[in-house]
C-alpha cells in the first residue's frame, strides 16, 4: 500500500533528475577523493587517468538516467538538470581556480611557501573532472539529437517553430 502511493506520488521526470544529481555528486566525490589520495600517498599518472576512468563512470550515470528507454526518457527538464549541472560544474572550476591564483599570489606577497602537494593535487582533481564533464556534455549533444536535428539547432533549448517553443515577450525573463 505504501510503495504504491510512494509510487503514484513520485513522477518518472523527478527520478531520472535524482539519477542525474547522483551521477555528478558521485563525480565530484572521485575527484575530491582522488585529491585526498594525492596528498597522502603523492601524485602519479595512473592516479590521474583513474581519477578520469571514474569520473567519466559516473557521468555516464547520470547520462543514463536521463537518456534511458522508458517514462520521462529524454524530457527536456531531465535533459536541462543534465546539462545544467555539468555547466554549472565547469563553471565553478573556473571561478576556483581563479580563486586559487588570487591566493596563491598574496600568499606568495606575503612570503608564504606554498608545498608542492597542494600543486600536484590540484592538477590530479581538477583536469579529470572538468574533462569528464565537458564529454558528457559532448556524449548528450550526439545522443539526444539526430544528424539532421543537429543541423537545424540554434541553441539547446527548441527549435523556434517547434510546437514546445515559448516565447514569453518578456526579454527572456518569463514575464508574460
Amino acid at each position: 500500500m505504501f510503495w504504491n502511493r510512494l509510487n503514484e506520488s513520485i513522477s518518472a521526470t523527478e527520478v531520472r533528475k535524482a539519477g542525474v544529481w547522483v551521477g555528478h555528486v558521485a563525480c565530484w566525490l572521485c575527484a575530491v577523493s582522488a585529491c585526498a589520495y594525492s596528498v597522502l600517498y603523492g601524485s602519479t599518472f595512473t592516479v590521474f587517468i583513474t581519477t578520469l576512468a571514474a569520473c567519466t563512470v559516473c557521468q555516464m550515470f547520470a547520462i543514463a538516467a536521463a537518456l534511458w528507454p522508458g517514462d520521462g526518457a529524454r524530457s527536456r527538464d531531465v535533459l536541462d538538470c543534465l546539462n545544467g549541472t555539468a555547466l554549472d560544474s565547469i563553471v565553478l572550476y573556473y571561478f576556483a581556480i581563479l580563486a586559487a591564483f588570487l591566493l596563491v599570489l598574496v600568499l606568495a606577497f606575503t612570503g608564504y611557501e606554498i608545498p608542492e602537494e597542494v600543486f600536484t593535487t590540484v592538477a590530479m582533481g581538477v583536469p579529470a573532472h572538468l574533462a569528464a564533464n565537458i564529454m558528457s556534455l559532448i556524449a548528450v549533444w550526439f545522443l539526444v539529437f539526430r544528424p539532421e536535428e543537429r543541423k537545424s539547432r540554434k541553441r539547446f533549448g527548441a527549435i523556434p517553430d517547434s510546437p514546445d517553443w515559448s516565447d514569453s515577450g518578456g526579454w527572456g525573463c518569463g514575464a508574460d
